[in-house]
């Protein structure tokens, strides 16, 4: 672990960069328990974003159907939606460190049954029926959990900058995970990709073992019950600004939804583009994020968190449009790299303003109340989304 320890150093030193604003120096070295769990995090991340490919061909590959696609999509949608409703309570509750760590293990095992079956069985559509739900919700409750562990890790006023570097570094992992998936996808099958994200969670999980939070920042919400579920959308009312930023992102995720499924079939089945080309474009466009996690701290100090979260909203709509009209891959690569810029940018800021805004014992709640706002609108949007493009095609949809 100590090999591990002094590996990161390097890493750490390339991406600490010199803020000031007037003459407060906001310049962030991580340390040590922050390392361990930002590598375990990208792990994650890695794996996630090579599910984010290899989940969408395993249905297309079983079904063919864009719309079989959708419901999949619109199942995880489900399970976030259920687990964000309890995730804040439970967040606040228990051991954020511990619960990680249960999550990561339930994940690697979720994902490890896919591809046992898949290779035993064959395809199995009631598998990824059965498990999408418990998929999502997982997910959701590893999302709330990290975020209101990172306050334990780092300083309030070095949030903008650790939340950079998690984001940074998760795109770098996007841009290797679908490539991956696209690879192994082409060669030996959806089902192996889904395995290796297995593996990415038990690195996780491994690391987490090794963290170690600061002792004054980890105390819990005391004597949280059931019926404080509510505290979080009470605080979200009541704040001046996340009562206006919390419905414009549970907005804009919801029309996205089912965005990432028409771009799939979209590039497979009318622009004709293969399993590795698909990772290749996808791990491309996350070039976007890795500049976006570089300059957000910059942008937040000097331009103010408004202009950078309508700015991210603004860049997104248009981008959208030009993928509509759009048949040229290069010109998809590079709307793809502006979209995952501006929804980057829009991701840190809203994250870090949450952050900054919240009480520690409540974070939890708010978090979930945040992603319950965000997951409420998602399953429709996918489902509906894909359904249209089923009848209408992807472009106008898109469009």
């Amino acid at each position: 672990m100590e090999a591990l320890d002094q590996s990161l150093r390097p890493i750490s030193r390339g991406l600490t960069q010199s803020i000031k604003v007037g003459k407060r120096d906001l310049t962030f070295t991580p340390d040590r328990n922050f390392r361990l769990f930002w590598v375990g995090h990208t792990w994650a991340t890695f794996g996630d974003a090579i599910a984010f490919i290899a989940f969408p061909l395993l249905v297309l590959q079983a079904t063919s159907s864009v719309a079989q696609m959708g419901l999949v999509t619109a199942l995880l949608g489900v399970g976030r939606l259920i687990a964000s409703l309890l995730a804040g309570s439970i967040v606040d509750r228990f051991d954020r460190h511990l619960l990680l760590a249960l999550c990561a293990l339930n994940a690697a095992v979720c994902f490890a049954l896919i591809p046992f079956v898949w290779w035993q069985f064959g395809p199995s559509m009631p598998l990824m029926y059965g498990l999408a739900a418990p998929i999502g919700a997982l997910g959701a409750l590893i999302q709330v959990a990290s975020t209101s562990f990172l306050p334990e890790l780092v300083d309030s006023f070095h949030l903008t900058a650790a939340n950079s570097r998690v984001q940074t570094t998760g795109a770098i992992a996007f841009m290797g995970g679908p490539f991956v998936a696209g690879l192994l996808s082409a060669r030996d099958g959806p089902a192996v990709a889904v395995a290796l994200e297995s593996f990415a969670y038990l690195c996780f999980l491994w690391l987490l073992v090794f963290v170690r939070p600061r002792p004054a920042s980890s105390a819990l919400s005391q004597g949280a019950s059931p019926q404080d579920a509510f505290a979080g959308l009470r605080f979200l009312w009541r704040d001046p600004l996340l009562r206006w930023v919390a419905p414009l992102n549970a907005a804009q995720v919801s029309i996205l939804a089912g965005t990432i499924d028409l771009f799939i079939f979209r590039l497979k089945h009318e622009l004709h583009q293969g399993d590795a080309a698909l990772g290749s474009i996808f791990g491309g466009a996350a070039l976007g994020a890795i500049v976006a996690g570089m300059i957000t701290p910059w942008l937040r100090a000097r331009l103010g968190f408004g202009a950078c979260f309508l700015g991210g909203l603004l860049l997104e709509g248009i981008i959208l449009g030009g993928f509509g009209l759009t048949t040229n891959l290069n010109v998809v690569i590079a709307l793809g790299v502006g979209f995952i810029f501006g929804d980057t940018i829009i991701l840190i800021i809203s994250q870090v303003v949450q952050q900054e805004r919240t009480p520690t014992r409540l974070l939890g709640r708010v978090t979930a109340a945040y992603q319950v706002l965000i997951a409420l609108g998602s399953p429709l949007g996918a489902a509906a989304t894909t359904a249209l493009a089923a009848r209408h095609g992807t472009a106008a949809v898109i469009m």
